[in-house]
């Protein structure tokens, strides 16, 4: 692992805890108050963790769901973390998505917060 995975790794696995968990507001807490989420097959982009919230609760009525990530990349600094990934997402109820997912992490005191997202379902 490189140096990069190792310190975003922790993250990245509280996502997919929260995920398990069904425990949306830990999912939502992995982003900035100010994030960006662009959606490039809407063309859409979200501004702020409440419309980020928002627009992930229609997932809580799939129920709880795994992450299965492939083809990861770690890039950039300690300070700003780009990761990079295909995620396949399983959900309890039987519904399956899957993303190319793009985050830009950045250092927020002793952890690392999602700043900028992009994804594209597939």
């Amino acid at each position: 692992m490189c140096t990069l995975e190792v310190s975003l790794r922790p993250f990245i696995q509280s996502i997919e805890k929260a995920g398990v968990d069904h425990d949306n507001n830990a999912y939502d807490n992995h982003y900035f108050e100010n994030a960006l989420v662009i959606d490039d097959k809407k063309k859409t982009v979200l501004v702020g963790r409440a419309e980020v919230s928002a627009t992930f609760a229609s997932w809580k009525e799939l129920g709880k769901f795994k992450i299965q990530a492939s083809n990861e990349s770690f890039s950039g600094s300690a300070d700003i973390i780009r990761y990079a990934a295909r995620q396949a997402l399983e959900f309890e109820s039987g519904k399956n998505m899957t993303f190319d997912v793009v985050q830009y992490w950045r250092r927020d005191g002793d952890c690392y917060l999602i700043e900028v997202e992009r994804y594209h379902e597939i």
